[in-house]
């Protein structure tokens, strides 16, 4: 009992303050040596030394490290190929089913129009302008083309980008014409749904993306139909690509234009050949000589009669 409690005594004594003092002078010191590690140069020599001995050896151990990552890389980089690759393989292959697909239809339909003898679609002449300025506000949605009467721009044409429809000429100078965009509140334009042939009007309201008004009943949308236009009314030829029908947070069909995806920087202002209305081949006799020649029977028959 004696001699644990002398152990005990000097465990305490040596293993407390002791101990901590010792911990206190060796932070001291490696503080010391730090400070003196860079203010001392025979230190700061041999750190140097150290390091060019060590340098290249690190270098040495390094190279087996270096090429396990950069062959993980590569790995992960041919796994990234691969997959990429197979994506694309099935990309193609889906759209090479489409392409054979579209041209049985088209060839199919082609026979259909020679045994059905079906007029021709009208012909278009197409001008490619640059926007060389854009009228944005809250009346008014317009963009301004460097291209006018000169070059056969007139009222009413179509302007497309190399795919969508985006709105039509207004005005016509000699070198610049004005466009009305779908989305502008004076722009009426007739659609159709291209799955069902749904008719309607889209009515632009200055924002991103004009209403569907005046929607046949019986006649229903499908979010995501792609809204084409009609050739209802002789404006415009009935297939141009408008966007996709979309459903507003008031419950409103709306259409989302594929022509607001990317900046516009060049349009094409497409010319479409319409036939002439009946009305306007027809020789309507004026009223006044139709009258004189009434009047002059009249005074035939006046002057028989008296000579008689």
């Amino acid at each position: 009992m004696t001699d644990r409690r002398r152990r005990q005594r000097a465990t305490d004594r040596f293993g407390g303050p002791f101990a901590r003092a010792v911990l206190v002078v060796m932070i001291l010191g490696a503080l010391g040596f730090s400070a003196i590690s860079y203010r001392t140069d025979w230190v700061r020599t041999s750190r140097a030394y150290v390091d060019d001995v060590v340098a290249p050896i690190q270098g040495v151990v390094a190279i087996p490290f270096a090429a396990l990552r950069s062959g993980a890389r590569g790995l992960s980089d041919h796994f990234d190929v691969h997959s990429e690759n197979q994506r694309l393989k099935e990309e193609n292959a889906r759209l090479r089913a489409w392409y054979e697909l579209s041209s049985a239809m088209r060839s199919k339909m082609e026979r259909y129009e020679k045994l059905l003898a079906l007029n021709p679609d009208p012909a278009a002449q197409v001008v490619t302008a640059r926007v060389i300025g854009e009228t944005s506000g809250p009346f008014v949605k317009t963009r301004l083309v460097n291209a006018g009467s000169t070059d056969g721009v007139e009222p009413g044409q179509a302007v497309l980008t190399e795919t969508w429809l985006i709105g039509r000429i207004v005005t016509a100078g000699r070198s610049s014409s004005r466009v009305l965009l779908l989305k502008d509140l004076n722009s009426r334009v007739p659609v159709m749904a291209e799955r069902n042939g749904a008719r309607a009007i889209l009515a632009g309201d200055n924002s991103d993306r004009p209403k569907i008004e005046f929607l046949r009943t019986g006649h229903g949308l499908v979010n995501g139909d792609r809204i084409v236009t009609s050739g209802d009314a002789g404006q415009l030829p009935r297939g141009l690509v408008i966007g996709e029908a979309v459903v507003d947070r008031g419950g409103a069909w709306r259409v989302r234009l594929y022509g607001d995806d990317a900046p516009v920087d060049y349009v094409r202002v497409v010319r479409f050949t319409f036939p002439s209305p009946p009305e306007d081949e027809i020789a309507v006799p004026e009223i006044g000589a139709a009258g004189g020649g009434e009047s002059d029977a009249a005074g035939r028959t006046a002057n028989a009669g008296g000579a008689g």
